[in-house]
């Protein structure tokens, strides 16, 4: 079996998580943001945060709360109309033949 590495402890106190806006980035000019140094803006961070966030369910496994869930429920039963499954309407060649020469005019 191989050594086990040691994992490096931050001496520094300064936390360097990816996340951390104000984390100091060793990479000089890396990072094709913006941001001096290469580090992460807020904006950048919680966008990032937000693709992370997962809905709450219950033993089930079906979803009960999602922050980014609408609130409301919506309508969305679509009432049956006859017109809607009866024949559609059907024009002969000589028809269709004028229809084309009126658009090209």
């Amino acid at each position: 079996m191989g050594k086990k590495k040691e994992r490096s402890v931050n001496v520094s106190g300064k936390p360097r998580h990816s996340l951390d806006v104000n984390r100091p980035n060793d990479k000089k000019g890396a990072g094709g943001g913006g941001a001096a140094g290469g580090s992460r803006s807020a904006a950048t961070v919680r966008r990032l945060k937000m693709y992370k966030l997962r809905p709450m369910r219950d033993r089930g496994g079906k979803i009960v709360k999602h922050d980014l869930q609408s609130k409301e429920l919506p309508n969305t039963r679509i009432e049956p109309d006859r017109r809607w499954f009866g024949n559609t309407r059907v024009i002969n060649q000589k028809e269709l033949e004028y229809f084309r020469q009126e658009l090209q005019a």
